[in-house]
C-alpha cells in the first residue's frame, strides 16, 4: 500500500482483497512532537477507521516520542497488533465506543499506563494485549459490552465465569473468584509482581500458559475440593498428580518431577529463568512442546528412558544448557529443539532416531553430531508443495554450518549424504595418549581414547597378532576413558565399538 503523510501523521489507504481501495485509512505513523496527543477523526477527508502498523511492524509511535495522553476519535473500529507497542510514557488513553476490536500486544510495553477503560463495543480482545504493562492494576468494562465485564479491576467474560486477563501491574498474592471456571491463555501473563495465586473448587479450565513470565510468582495453591486440579508444593497438577500443569516461574535452582507424573504441559517450566537443573523420571512418558524454552539458566535436563519424542522447541534458547543426553528409545526430535542453545558444543543422536525437525539446532554452539543410527528419513528430500517437486535439504536447514556430522560405520545413507557440500566423517575411536609408566618398579602401560555417548567399547590385546582377546569393556558418556594394565614384554593393543 501507498503511504501518505498529512500533517503531524502517516496513513495508508485501507484495501479490501475483493472490492479494492475502500474510503478508509489506518494511521500508521506520527511525526509529531508527543505530550497530549489527539489522532484526528480523518486525513484529507479519509475517515481513519484503523490505528494500527505499515508493511512492518512499526507501532504509530517511535520510541523516541514521549506521548504522555492519546485520545482515539470516534469512527475508529480497529486497533491493530503492536499498534501503541513500546510506548513505555503513555500515562492514560482514550478508546472511543466504536472501537470493536483490539489487536495482539496493541498496549504491550506500555509501562506507565495505569487504568483501561473498555467500552460497550469492544466484542474482541486478543491475547497478549497488555503485556509488560507494569503499572496497569485496573480494568474498566462498560456494563452495555455483551462480551467482557469487570470486577475488582479484572477483566473477565461477561457472566465472569473466564478470568480474562490479570492487571500486570498488581502484586502479592490473588485469590481467583469462586465463580470463575476457567483461566485463560496467559491470562496472568507479565504479572511479575505477583506471588501467589489461589485457586478455587470452581476452576475445571486452566488454558495454555497461563502465568507466562510471573518472574516473582512461587506459590499456586489448589482448594483441595478442586475434583481437576491439585497443587502440590506450590506446583500445580491435574488431580492425582498425574500430569504437570504450570511451574512456578520465580522458583529457582533444582527440580524433581514426582513420579506420579506421567505427562508434562506445553510450556510448563518456559522461561523459568532461574531453574538449574530437571530431574524427570521414568513414569513420564509424554513432554509438551516449548518446554523447557528461555529457560536462561537450565545446566542441565535428566530425560526419562520412557521417552520416544522430543517435542519442537523444547530446549529453544537455553543459553546455559551444555550437555543434553537423550534415551535411546527416542525417534523423533522436533523442529528448533536446540535452537540457539549455545553452549550445547556436542551431541549425540541415538541409532532409532528416524527424523530431525527442521531447525532443531540452528544458531546452537553444536560442533560435533554423533549419529548411531542411519540417516533420518526426513532428510533425504522436502516437498515443495508450491512447486509440486522434491529437493533436498541443506545444513544449515538443521545445524549450524561448522557442525560436523560424524555416523557408525555401515550406517546407511551417510557416505553419499553431504549438507552443502561438507563431508560427513566416521566414528572412529580416537586416541589421546598411550604410556609406559613406572610404578613401585612396576611397569604399567596406559592407554585413553574419547569416548561417544551411547556407543560400547572395549579395548582387545594380542601377543602374536592372531588371536585377539578382550581385556576391558567400557560404556561412552562422551568423555575420555582410560585404561591400564600391567605391561607386557611383547603385546599389541586394539579398541573396539559395538
Amino acid at each position: 500500500p501507498v503511504t501518505i503523510t498529512s500533517g503531524d501523521w502517516i496513513y495508508e489507504i485501507i484495501t479490501d482483497w475483493e472490492y479494492g481501495p475502500l474510503n478508509e485509512a489506518k494511521i500508521i505513523g506520527y511525526n509529531g512532537s508527543g505530550g497530549d496527543v489527539s489522532i484526528p477523526a480523518s486525513l484529507d477527508g479519509i475517515p481513519i477507521t484503523t490505528i494500527g502498523v505499515g508493511q512492518f511492524p512499526q507501532p504509530v509511535f517511535s520510541s523516541s516520542t514521549v506521548v504522555t495522553n492519546l485520545v482515539i476519535p470516534n469512527g475508529v473500529k480497529a486497533i491493530s497488533n503492536w499498534a501503541f507497542d513500546g510506548n513505555a510514557n503513555l500515562k492514560s488513553i482514550t478508546i472511543p465506543d466504536s472501537v470493536t476490536h483490539i489487536g495482539h500486544a496493541a498496549f504491550g510495553g506500555c509501562s506507565s499506563l495505569k487504568e483501561i477503560s473498555i467500552p460497550a463495543a469492544t466484542t474482541n480482545i486478543s491475547y497478549y494485549v497488555f503485556v509488560n504493562c507494569s503499572s496497569l492494576t485496573n480494568f474498566l468494562v462498560s456494563p452495555l459490552n455483551p462480551r467482557f465485564s469487570s470486577s475488582n479491576g479484572i477483566l473477565f467474560n461477561k457472566d465472569g465465569t473466564e478470568l480474562i486477563t490479570f492487571p500486570p501491574g498488581r502484586n502479592g498474592t490473588f485469590e481467583v473468584p469462586s465463580n470463575v471456571n476457567t483461566i485463560a491463555y496467559e491470562a496472568f501473563a507479565t504479572a511479575e509482581k505477583l506471588t501467589s495465586v489461589v485457586i478455587p473448587s470452581s476452576v475445571t479450565n486452566v488454558v495454555g500458559w497461563p502465568f507466562a513470565a510471573c518472574f516473582g510468582l512461587t506459590n499456586i495453591s489448589v482448594s483441595v475440593d478442586n475434583i481437576t486440579y491439585e497443587s502440590s508444593e506450590g506446583i500445580l497438577y491435574t488431580k492425582g498428580l498425574s500430569a504437570l500443569v504450570a511451574f512456578p516461574a520465580g522458583r529457582v535452582g533444582t527440580f524433581t518431577v514426582p513420579t506420579t507424573v506421567s505427562s508434562i504441559a506445553d510450556v510448563a517450566f518456559k522461561m523459568c529463568i532461574g531453574l538449574t537443573h530437571v530431574n524427570i523420571p521414568n513414569t513420564v512418558t509424554n513432554l509438551g512442546s516449548g518446554l523447557f524454552m528461555d529457560c536462561t539458566a537450565l545446566v542441565g535436563v535428566s530425560l526419562p528412558s520412557s521417552l520416544t519424542d522430543i517435542p519442537s522447541d523444547t530446549f529453544a534458547n537455553c543459553p546455559s544448557l551444555s550437555s543434553v543426553t537423550l534415551p535411546s528409545g527416542i525417534t523423533n526430535i522436533g523442529d528448533g529443539v536446540f535452537q540457539d542453545c549455545s553452549n550445547l558444543v556436542s551431541i549425540t543422536i541415538p541409532s532409532g532416531v528416524t527424523s530431525v525437525g527442521q531447525g532443531a539446532f540452528v544458531r546452537s554452539g553444536l560442533q560435533k553430531a554423533y549419529f548411531l543410527g542411519a540417516v533420518p528419513t526426513n532428510w533425504i528430500f522436502s516437498f515443495d508443495p508450491d512447486n509440486g517437486v522434491l529437493f533436498p535439504w541443506s545444513l544449515s536447514d538443521f545445524f549450524p554450518l561448522s557442525t560436523v556430522i560424524f555416523y557408525r560405520p555401515g550406517a546407511s545413507g551417510w557416505a553419499s549424504l553431504q549438507f552443502n557440500g561438507q563431508p560427513n566423517r566416521m566414528i572412529m575411536p580416537r586416541v589421546k595418549n598411550q604410556l609406559l609408566i613406572n610404578t613401585n618398579n612396576s611397569n604399567r602401560y596406559v592407554l585413553s581414547f574419547e569416548t561417544v555417548s551411547g556407543i560400547q567399547y572395549s579395548v582387545q590385546k594380542t601377543t602374536n597378532l592372531g588371536v585377539w582377546s578382550n581385556v576391558w569393556s567400557t560404556s561412552g558418556d562422551g568423555f575420555d576413558k582410560t585404561f591400564q594394565e600391567q605391561a607386557s614384554d611383547r603385546a599389541f593393543y586394539r579398541i573396539l565399538q559395538h
